[in-house]
């Protein structure tokens, strides 16, 4: 009876671990978020609830694109919920993190169900919670209109869940085909999700495999004809064909800059320093490589796939980002840049990669605990049957450098989350006056909010965002005067920051 209760208590005790982080996240975004739109929106979302009022909504406005992207899918989504709240944008950052929070539950599904040899499964998700619910990364859903990345996140990892379920052609395949269509019409890294596919249907074992091959090629190109051809696609700008041009060419041009670049952006998931980062880097550079070396043999495994394939796509997404943000001699800097630290805002796109490597050094590490028969064996058995040069005591080691990295980037980005959250809140709290006294503003002070005033009187008219009966957010009321002025006249603001 004892033994059963201490079960029990544990079992009860590692899901309030697990649990207290996604809460603490719902408290950040509403402690830090302000119901005023940030720039994007005023020409992506509120034009579709103008429309709406005024009675001329058309199916064009769903088919608009934001920057290089067409996120049919969010347009309606966000639609629902701005016409419903009379545009607040707070409630729009909860559903963006919501939806980050339904990504994590599938994270912990997989757990579950792939690396079965992995007891009790909470305690090993434990580092990935805190890493997925970090103040840094959760500080990007503030900006509403990221529900787009939430959502390409989400689908991501149903499609690789759902291919690696299927077989044949069945209902999980169409199913991961339908969550590639949502993932590539919300976010522009969900275009990535089709050679992502691909690549996990090529490598596993399938029923009829060439067959869903053709199929996921065949449904990629229509899509894309869709979407680039058919739809349209801006010609110039750093969003259009022009823009991407010159990417390629300075890729072209400084391909080892590039490289340092892709390596400080890939520690950065961890650190947010030049140095830092490029260390880390080079260090989860040479995991990957060390851990599918050591499981080579077990490369084309179901788990081994799945893992492989998550890191592959946020790997694309990676390259892309500093292909078209480090520096093309013009926008962004020089074209032979080597410093580069992706936005706030990049980040719900890359982190998983992260995990991807935590998967891959898990399943391995859950393999080896297994004996032939397949019953699993605690560490000290194992250990007490096997040498220390053994296969599995470096899949030890392995195993304790990823968890002590996954801490790492809990623990460093929580203090730059928090400082974030601070500096989102005191802009967006400016914004939100300028916009109440839109009639004094100046010309220039609502032109750096990417608006005007017709279109703020748009707002007034119909009483929504700040002129609802809404409240503005809880900050800066809920945080001591005191704590508001340390923190913005802190060393940390001034030499990270405003240097």
């Amino acid at each position: 009876m004892n033994k059963y209760f201490t079960k029990k208590f544990i079992f009860l005790f590692l899901c309030i671990i697990n649990i207290l982080p996604i809460i603490s996240g719902f408290v950040f975004i509403n402690l830090f978020a302000v119901n005023v739109p940030y720039h994007d929106q005023f020409g992506v979302e509120l034009p579709k609830i103008i429309h709406f009022n005024e009675g001329n909504l058309t199916l064009s406005d769903f088919l608009t694109l934001n920057n290089d992207h067409r996120p049919i899918f969010v347009h309606i989504l966000t639609f629902i919920i701005l016409s419903i709240s009379k545009f607040n944008v707070i409630l729009e950052a909860n559903i963006g993190y919501l939806l980050h929070v339904l990504a994590f539950i599938m994270i912990w599904i997989i757990f579950k169900n792939e690396i079965p040899g992995l007891r009790p499964s909470s305690l090993y998700i434990f580092p990935v919670t805190l890493f997925f619910f970090n103040f840094y990364l959760i500080s990007a859903y503030l900006w509403g209109i990221l529900i787009s990345s939430a959502l390409c996140l989400l689908a991501m990892i149903c499609m690789v869940y759902c291919i690696n379920k299927c077989d044949g052609l069945d209902k999980l395949f169409i199913a991961a085909l339908f969550c590639a269509i949502v993932g590539t019409f919300s976010w522009t890294a969900g275009l990535f999700l089709w050679p992502a596919g691909l690549f996990q249907l090529w490598i596993s074992y399938k029923n009829r495999k060439n067959i869903l091959m053709v199929l996921w090629i065949v449904s990629c190109i229509i899509l894309v004809i869709f979407d680039y051809l058919i739809l349209g696609f801006r010609t110039t700008g750093v969003h259009g064909y022009e823009g991407y041009s010159a990417y390629i060419t300075a890729f072209l041009h400084y391909p080892i800059q590039k490289g340092i670049c892709f390596t400080e952006a890939l520690g950065s998931n961890i650190v947010h320093d030049i140095a830092g980062a490029f260390g880390f880097g080079v260090l989860i550079i040479i995991l990957f490589i060390f851990v599918l070396y050591l499981n080579r043999n077990q490369i084309r495994s179901p788990d081994t796939i799945l893992w492989l394939t998550v890191s592959l796509y946020a790997a694309m997404v990676l390259f892309a980002l500093v292909l078209s943000r480090s520096g093309d001699g013009g926008v962004f800097g020089p074209a032979n840049n080597i410093v580069f630290l992706p936005a706030v805002r990049h980040y719900p796109s890359i982190f998983i990669i992260i995990i991807g490597l935590y998967g891959l050094i898990t399943s391995s590490f859950a393999r080896d605990l297994q004996t032939d028969s397949g019953i699993t064996k605690n560490i000290d058995e194992k250990l007490a049957c096997k040498p220390w040069n053994s296969k599995f005591a470096i899949d030890c080691a392995l195993f304790g450098f990823v968890v002590a990295m996954l801490l790492s980037g809990f623990i460093l980005n929580s203090q730059i989350g928090i400082v974030h959250g601070v500096l989102w809140a005191e802009e967006n709290t400016k914004d939100y006056n300028i916009l109440k006294n839109y009639h004094t503003a100046s010309a220039n002070d609502l032109q750096k909010l990417y608006t005007d005033r017709q279109t703020v009187s748009k707002l007034e008219q119909y009483n929504l965002s700040v002129f609802s009966s809404s409240s503005s957010g809880f900050y800066p009321n809920w945080m001591p005067e005191s704590l508001r002025k340390r923190i913005l006249n802190s060393e940390y603001i001034k030499t990270v920051y405003l240097s």
